[in-house]
């Protein structure tokens, strides 16, 4: 592989991990609102009881 194979090779994995890496944390984040979401949810059930 001559160098600037192995440069571009190098720079799209970065970039790929990148992209990985912040799709997993809005996945995460999503995941803490919709349990933050059903915990208000049953506060305001509870409150109307």
């Amino acid at each position: 592989m001559d160098l600037n194979q192995t440069y571009f090779f190098y720079g799209y994995s970065a970039a790929w991990l990148i992209v990985l890496g912040f799709i997993l944390i809005l996945i995460r984040r999503g995941q803490q609102i919709n349990s933050e979401l059903q915990r208000l949810k049953a506060l305001v059930e509870d409150k109307d009881k």
